[in-house]
């Protein structure tokens, strides 16, 4: 997730009922049960999601994405049709991505994470002291 979260910080996070899009969350590993991430959700069930030209497209519609440095190119073409072989993300499945695009294991690599994946929306960042405050 850098270089908005760094490796080691500690994070507070809250089972919320609804999670929103570009929500950060924490969330069992698809492929290891006692593995954790913490995600940038991006897509939300019913959309179609794509990237190209790192640009974020949701519904064929561009959406900015403030949090990313775009000075490089951080998100390689991807669309759910070339990488699941489906149009739009199915009710309770969400599509999660890394900030470090560049260097992130995330559902580009393990696919789409169901709802009840999902531990908790983070909320705060109270370790280290010096960059405590709400995400």
């Amino acid at each position: 997730m850098e270089p908005n979260l760094k490796s080691n910080q500690r994070l507070w996070s809250v089972k919320l009922k609804q999670v929103h899009r570009f929500d950060i969350i924490q969330l069992r590993s698809p492929l290891n049960v006692k593995e954790h991430y913490v995600k940038r959700i991006i897509g939300l069930p019913g959309e179609e999601v794509a990237y190209e030209k790192n640009q974020l497209y949701i519904n064929q519609s561009p959406i900015k994405e403030p949090f990313l440095n775009k000075q490089a190119v951080l998100t390689d073409n991807y669309s759910l049709y070339e990488s699941l072989g489906i149009k739009k993300i199915p009710k309770d499945f969400y599509l999660v991505l890394g900030d470090n695009r560049q260097h992130s294991y995330d559902g580009r690599t393990f696919g789409l994470v169901k709802i009840d994946q999902i531990e908790g929306v983070v909320l705060f960042r109270y370790w280290p002291f010096q960059q405590l405050g709400r995400l």
